[in-house]
């Protein structure tokens, strides 16, 4: 289902119908809360996999591939570089938000890499570099990679947790349709609170009761 569509089916299931044009809740504000949304149902995949298969993982459908990312070189370790994610995915089990990271350039395609954790990064560096192999390290919308190859004429394609390209609302949302409902209740408890609140028409410095 495209982004735009979701929203529109939100925003019909709130007003009764279509909202009109000076509706208090637009296509962008409710867009704006969709990777809120997204990491909620997807958690939820995760609580039922252990309930139902006694094994932590998220389903397929919640992930994106996003490719061609820019890599450019990271001044605060040694052999390190550094690339940024479209968005910071969901902090679901081990790696499971980021769930596999590429490098490609020059006739080269690198096996998936290696993932480690704050305390391993550390460890690692102590070691000597392991030849064509690449670890990475994830601290918010930056992934660190540590490795002796030379990165900066390579690009990034990652595999993550996402519902998709947030920019474009004609882009398909990432989400398995049977966790809509999830999103949509997780919506309607964020954006019907914010809708209760009175609007604050005086500027004294004093907040609304």
């Amino acid at each position: 289902m495209q982004r735009k569509a979701f929203i529109e089916r939100f925003l019909i299931q709130i007003y009764g119908g279509l909202p009109s044009d000076d509706a208090e809740m637009t296509y962008d504000l409710i867009n704006s809360w969709l990777p809120d949304a997204v990491a909620a149902a997807a958690k939820q995949c995760y609580k039922e996999s252990i309930q139902l298969d006694g094994v932590g993982y998220v389903n397929n459908g919640f992930y994106s591939t996003f490719s061609g990312l820019a890599i450019s070189a990271d001044s605060t370790d040694n052999l390190c570089w550094k690339f940024e994610l479209p968005e910071i995915p969901p902090g679901i089990g081990e790696s499971m938000g980021l769930a596999e990271v590429r490098f490609y350039g020059d006739g080269f395609t690198s096996f998936p890499t290696i993932p480690l954790s704050v305390n391993q990064w550390g460890y690692f560096d102590s070691m000597r570099p392991i030849a064509n192999k690449i670890m990475y390290m994830q601290e918010g919308k930056t992934v660190r990679a540590k490795t002796s190859l030379i990165l900066t004429s390579y690009t990034a394609t990652v595999k993550m947790i996402s519902g998709g390209d947030s920019t474009n609302l004609d882009s398909e949302l990432v989400v398995p349709p049977d966790y809509f409902p999830i999103m949509q209740e997780y919506l309607k408890v964020q954006l019907g609170f914010e809708k209760a609140q009175k609007p604050d028409i005086t500027s004294d410095g004093v907040d609304m009761a």
